[in-house]
């Protein structure tokens, strides 16, 4: 049931109109957040790769929404790989060691509060920090180019929203989007997807530190050292 929830939930995303403003940080509080305290959100939302390959497309075609849902729904090639269950985990991760690098802020965790739902306010639990960092899946994806139907692209969306917990306001938003255009070396279904998914895993975690880079450079208008 868990994959026909993620298959759903992709279409629906794809429906949606996702928020994708960007608001830096106030640049007067740049100098003042080295030593503040800041955490991550940690969500309970595993979101697997949505596949759409030319005979899913044409299947989808026939049978429209619930029979492309359903059609992705039974894709062993994803259900049997050990991909990353909730992606914003890996790009939460990142930007939480740049904002701890870069600006010398400090990560307090809370390991064990989870939510399932998205946030709209500060957390109760969080008014220990100062700062608490939001960041949710809203694509993933693996789809064909219309263009060259044996070749494939890895995409994926992401939305960043930082609350200042004493104002209990956001003070800061970013919004990634990486849908690649074709290029000769683009990957086809079997790189992918053979040896364990290790193509898919490496195009998808690169995804995810661009993510992170980009929404550190949205905040501060600078990128992070090294990257």
């Amino acid at each position: 049931m868990k994959f026909l929830t993620s298959a759903v939930v992709f279409m629906i995303l794809l429906a949606g109109c996702a928020n994708k403003s960007v608001q830096p940080l106030p640049e007067d509080q740049h100098a003042s957040l080295k030593g503040k305290h800041f955490d991550i959100i940690h969500y309970d939302a595993p979101l697997e790769p949505f596949v759409m390959t030319p005979g899913k497309a044409l299947f989808f075609g026939f049978t429209g929404l619930i029979g492309g849902v359903l059609y992705a729904a039974s894709d062993t090639a994803v259900h049997e790989n050990e991909l990353p269950s909730t992606p914003s985990h890996f790009v939460s991760t990142d930007l939480a060691k740049m904002l701890s690098n870069e600006n010398q802020m400090v990560w307090t965790t809370h390991p064990s509060i989870i939510f399932t739902d998205p946030i709209d306010s500060v957390p109760e639990s969080y008014k220990d920090v100062d700062y608490v960092i939001d960041i949710r899946d809203k694509v993933w994806s693996v789809n064909y180019y219309r263009t060259h139907w044996g070749s494939y692209k890895v995409m994926y969306e992401a939305q960043l929203k930082v609350y200042d917990v004493r104002a209990n306001r956001i003070i800061g938003e970013s919004y990634c989007e990486f849908d690649p255009e074709y290029t000769d070396d683009a990957p086809d279904y079997d790189s992918l997807f053979e040896n364990n998914a290790i193509g898919l895993k490496n195009y998808s975690e690169a995804l995810f530190k661009r993510c992170a880079d980009q929404f550190y450079s949205d905040l501060f208008g600078a990128r992070p050292a090294g990257s």
